[in-house]
């Protein structure tokens, strides 16, 4: 499958030849899906961003540990 917004960057007749040399090229002969993978028809914006939310707050939450870590004593390296 290739999504629309492909389709009018590549113009139709070069869009059916990649759709066609996609078919059944994928995991167990499946066809491949083509998209744009930046402009949040892909991954929602909102999904992206609360990824990025989470990512945040755990980065925080290790560097919380490892202080607490220190201020017990601890070198806050986790091989020690």
């Amino acid at each position: 499958m290739i999504i629309d917004c492909i389709k009018q960057m590549l113009g139709e007749e070069l869009a059916g030849q990649v759709e066609k040399a996609l078919m059944g090229k994928g995991k167990d002969g499946a066809d491949v899906d083509l998209v744009v993978g930046n402009d949040g028809s892909y991954i929602s914006t909102e999904t992206f961003e609360q990824e990025k939310t989470k990512s945040a707050a755990n980065e925080k939450l290790v560097t919380d540990i490892v202080a607490s870590i220190k201020d017990y004593g601890g070198s806050g390296d986790i091989k020690d």
